[in-house]
């Protein structure tokens, strides 16, 4: 039988090694909220690590941040062993990426939200329409001051870009200000086929000299010449239309970009049925009534587009001389959600 003295001294030992263990796990517990606190603080372009994405998700939650107004979650993904959520201020429209562990989330009812600007903008943007052409917004909902310019990067076999469009944007910088907003629509095998450039275009955001909206064009810009318009596009058979969308939100993701709530269909051909989904996705169509290549004139509060992937020469040509002539305070750029 052990002494009195040495069971006073193995519960004294037993004491100590626990207090050891807590304060250990305590010093680990406040490591990881210092390391959650710092990384909640950091700016999205100096935290969001490059590289593969996986478990990209569709979700609809409401989440809450600390210092800031509840934002819905669309999406949810992982990078490395970090979980990330893709939020939406439903009123600004504007969109983050966020660490999960700096969020408090819970599913949502879309009902709760419908009198959003979100909601209204969806809404606006897929009114039933006769034709399966030109679908999305074209035109601001509103009176404003000011165009919208959307640039197309579509596949393209060319090897560069027109890089003057954005040349021409960057010199209204004494005018305007820094950072000229323009939408780039961007297509998925584009950015495969041109790294170089979608860099140069990623770099001109981080350093404010343009504020670029990244407008889903989708991952592979679906095309046949010889299928009719009804059957073409994202209408074609056997497009898988979920993988197009997401195909490309994780590409951006896995390159530090974060995508806008703004989609073009390829072609701005899309069906009732198409359009249904899209709404699911919480993306928002943009159509355009100033195509330029096809003459269509921009009036105040045009959603103007040219393709800037060097297939479409004249309408990058007629955008130079339009933008000379009213280079004056006439030739005042908005951000693409101002449509709304």
């Amino acid at each position: 039988m052990p002494s009195s003295t040495a069971r006073a001294l193995a519960v004294q030992s037993r004491t100590v090694k626990l207090v050891l263990v807590v304060a250990s796990q305590l010093a680990f517990l406040s490591l990881g909220s210092a390391q959650a606190s710092t990384q909640c603080l950091a700016p999205a372009f100096e935290w969001l690590p490059r590289g593969p994405v996986t478990h990209l998700s569709r979700v609809f939650q409401a989440c809450r941040e600390a210092g800031e107004p509840t934002r819905l979650a669309t999406r949810t993904f992982e990078k490395g062993k970090q979980k990330y959520v893709h939020l939406v201020d439903p009123e600004s429209l504007e969109t983050t990426i966020v660490p999960a562990l700096c969020l408090q989330c819970e599913e949502a009812e879309q009902v709760a939200w419908g009198n959003t600007r979100l909601f209204r903008a969806l809404a606006l943007a897929t009114m039933p329409q006769r034709s399966l052409e030109n679908v999305g917004v074209r035109h601001a909902t509103r009176w404003v001051n000011g165009y919208f310019l959307t640039v197309d990067l579509c596949p393209s076999r060319k090897a560069g870009f027109d890089e003057e469009i954005f040349d021409a944007l960057e010199a209204l910088a004494p005018e305007r200000g820094p950072g000229v907003p323009v939408g780039v629509a961007v297509s998925g095998l584009w950015v495969r086929a041109h790294r170089a450039q979608f860099e140069w275009l990623v770099e001109q955001q981080r350093q404010q000299r343009l504020r670029i909206t990244w407008i889903n064009h989708t991952y592979s810009h679906p095309f046949d010449a010889r299928l009719p318009v009804g059957r073409n596009f994202l209408l074609e058979k056997g497009v898988n239309v979920d993988y197009e969308i997401l195909g490309l939100e994780k590409l951006l993701l896995e390159h530090g970009v974060v995508p806008s709530v703004f989609f073009r269909f390829p072609g701005l051909v899309a069906d009732r049925g198409l359009e249904d989904l899209l709404r699911s996705f919480l993306l928002i169509p943009v159509g355009s009534d100033a195509w330029l290549a096809k003459n269509e004139t921009p009036q105040l509060g045009s959603i103007i587009l040219i393709h800037g992937n060097e297939n479409e020469p004249a309408g990058v040509d007629d955008f130079l001389k339009w933008l000379d002539k009213h280079r004056g305070l006439d030739a005042n750029f908005l951000n693409i959600s101002d449509v709304f």
